[in-house]
């Protein structure tokens, strides 16, 4: 992975090797694809990750083949750039400082190695939202059932895990020997980032808790629980 803070963007009207412009035959027949092999989903919860990426199709099994794609964000223009030199495996540099929303993989160029020949490329998107986690505790007193669900965000400006206030959710059950699950009660997180929510039931039953999705973090469902 190029990043734009580090490197220089290669796209396929020229390609820098040594300080000399190698430009591909604007005649070069196509002969398969190149498909670049990206996330369509990706949480930002550290400063830093490492995402890997690869690309596959014809541009892979041909030795020496070149290939890349630009990221852009839909109002902030390029983000970064995925850059296969005679090879199959790259890695994005993902920093906490990344722009969030969908944003789209442009094809910039694949050819083979003499740049007699060209592949076609995808344009796949990746979606990039801050990460959320969702838990939940249960007691049950007689047939009093208390549920506690609890959610929790990375802030990027802290640069650690903190409590999720103000997340809409909605407590769910699923009767012992079902699959399916049922609304139970719909829930807003308090600033410690939880919601308790007590009712009565005799029979005994699964519950979870599902956080919603927003604009910029990504939605979290809990394990269960049984009371």
């Amino acid at each position: 992975m190029k990043h734009l803070a580090l490197a220089t963007v290669v796209t396929a009207g020229a390609v820098v090797a040594g300080g000399l412009a190698a430009a591909p035959d604007a005649h070069a027949a196509s002969i398969g694809t190149c498909t670049l092999v990206v996330p369509s989903r990706v949480s930002i919860s550290h400063e830093y990750r490492a995402i890997p990426l690869s690309i596959k199709g014809g541009c892979a099994a041909r030795s020496g083949s070149f290939a890349s794609w630009d990221l852009y964000h839909p109002t902030h223009g390029l983000e970064d750039v995925a850059y296969f030199d005679g090879k199959t495996k790259d890695t994005w540099d993902l920093y906490s400082f990344h722009d969030l929303g969908a944003q789209r993989w442009r094809p910039e160029g694949a050819f083979t190695g003499d740049f007699v020949y060209d592949f076609s490329q995808n344009s796949p998107v990746t979606t990039i939202k801050i990460a959320s986690s969702a838990s939940i505790r249960s007691s049950r007193s007689g047939s009093r059932v208390t549920l506690t669900a609890h959610s929790a965000r990375y802030a990027i400006s802290l640069d650690r895990v903190i409590n999720y206030r103000g997340v809409a959710g909605t407590l769910q059950y699923r009767s012992i020997g079902s699959k399916t699950w049922h609304g139970l009660k719909s829930v807003k997180t308090n600033s410690l980032g939880s919601a308790k929510f007590t009712y009565t039931s005799r029979s005994s039953r699964y519950y979870r808790v599902v956080f919603k999705e927003t604009g910029s973090v990504w939605g979290a469902t809990s394990s269960t629980t049984r009371r």
